[in-house]
Order: C-alpha cells, then structure tokens, then sequence
C-alpha cells in the first residue's frame, strides 16, 4: 500500500509543482484548495470519527489551517503528528513556535525541494515504527 499525502494550498502552481514531485517518489497525493478532506474542517463540534485520512499532510500557511490543526491536536486526529507540515511565507524563525504548539514542520516559501523530500523519509520511518 502506498503511503497518502495531502496538499492544501491555494496556488495551482504549488499544487501542479507537488501533484509531479509526489507521483515520481511514488506517493498516492490528494491535492485541494482548502482541507476539505477533514471531518473537522467547518465542523468545530465534530470529532475525529473514522481511521486516518492521509499519512502525511502538508498545508499552506493560513488562519483556517492553523484553526484546524489546534482543533485536530484538542480533539484528536488520528494522524501522527509529526507527520503534518506548514507552508509559509513567514520567517523560519517561526518553525520553532509551529513545532510546539502545532506538532509540525515549517517550509518557509520558497521551498526546496530537497528539504521536503527528506522530511517525507522521516515521515516515512514513523509510519514504520507505528506499523511495527
């Protein structure tokens, strides 16, 4: 089974950049505008009801994200934590404050390719350890 990656962001230029990169490192990628996919999202009474809605998820920056990462952290996403990413046009001094209090990684815009293809590699070796 292929390991699921979900992007949301608004730029179809992100989105077209991610749908090639993933497909060739042989990622199954949900690609959308806003995170949709989520139970949570729009929803601020509803909980987590079903198994995990992707692997790894890499959102754009926003309010709304940040909203719904905070509601999934409280009201228990069943996906791993470290296994979540921001994309930013912030400073990377903001990453620090994202680890903590969100659980996630931060990619300053524009980002490297190279860096996010070795945080995947560590995205996959928690999905193993949870696996084992």
């Amino acid at each position: 089974m292929r390991t699921s990656v979900v992007v949301v962001d608004r730029d179809p230029i992100i989105l077209s950049l991610f749908q090639e990169f993933l497909s060739r490192k042989g990622y199954d990628a949900l690609l959308l505008h806003e995170p949709a996919f989520c139970e949570m999202y729009g929803n601020p009474f509803r909980e987590c009801e079903g198994g995990c809605c992707a692997d790894i998820l890499i959102m754009e920056h926003t309010i709304s994200n940040i909203e719904l990462l905070q509601k999934q952290a409280v009201d228990g996403c069943r996906m791993e934590r470290g296994n979540k990413a921001m994309l930013s046009l912030f400073p990377i001094g903001a990453k620090a404050n994202a680890n903590s209090w969100l659980g996630c990684e931060w990619f300053e815009k524009p980002f490297l390719l190279g860096e996010i293809a070795a945080w995947l590699e560590k995205c996959e070796t928690r999905l193993q350890k949870c696996e084992g």
